[in-house]
């Protein structure tokens, strides 16, 4: 099944004026890039928050979050504004992140990249509150399936996963695909 991940896209950003990016890791830059032109070419797309291996990369409108205080770094509270986020190896930073940009005020959408157990990155044990992004998007069926019910496992609620949780498509293999089918044969 091919998800439109384009026309997804599109109505989760439509009710935000601003929408900006994190990525820390090779596979969430990967996945998010195709995103941030999509956005950029709605007329949506802030700075691109970076730090870890991404922070080397040159990405559009990048700011290095090295003791970067995100409050300062946003303008006051004018308008409506998404993050949008990839994943990283390191589960409880992801965690600190997301507790970042919401203290911010920025309300998080979360690109998945894996099909491996991610749940840590939305509470990293017991003694944390769950955090959930608005959009939990995901590469595929098998992907979905996992996270619920890895999800389900620490604490989410079936109807919070039902709204959160949805099917994307992996925008980092579709851009090499397509890459791959644009070379000659030479």
């Amino acid at each position: 099944m091919k998800v439109n991940w384009k026309t997804k896209l599109e109505k989760v950003v439509e009710k935000y004026d601003e929408v900006f990016f994190y990525s820390a890791d090779p596979g969430a830059t990967a996945v998010l890039e195709p995103i941030q032109i999509l956005v950029e070419e709605l007329g949506k797309a802030g700075c691109w928050f970076v730090e870890g291996w991404a922070a080397e990369k040159l990405l559009p409108n990048a700011l290095k979050m090295v003791h970067c205080d995100v409050h300062k770094k946003l303008v006051p509270d004018c308008c409506s504004r998404a993050i949008i986020m990839g994943q990283q190896v390191e589960f409880f930073n992801t965690y600190k992140r997301m507790r970042d940009f919401i203290d911010a005020g920025l309300a998080i959408i979360f690109v998945s990249d894996h099909w491996k157990d991610i749940s840590k990155s939305f509470r990293p044990s017991n003694a944390y509150r769950m955090i959930l992004p608005e959009k939990l998007f995901v590469p595929d069926e098998l992907a979905y399936q996992l996270q619920f019910q890895y999800l389900l496992s620490v604490g989410a609620t079936k109807t919070q996963l039902q709204n959160s949780l949805e099917i994307f498509g992996h925008t980092g293999v579709e851009l090499s695909l397509q890459k791959i089918s644009q070379l000659e044969e030479a």
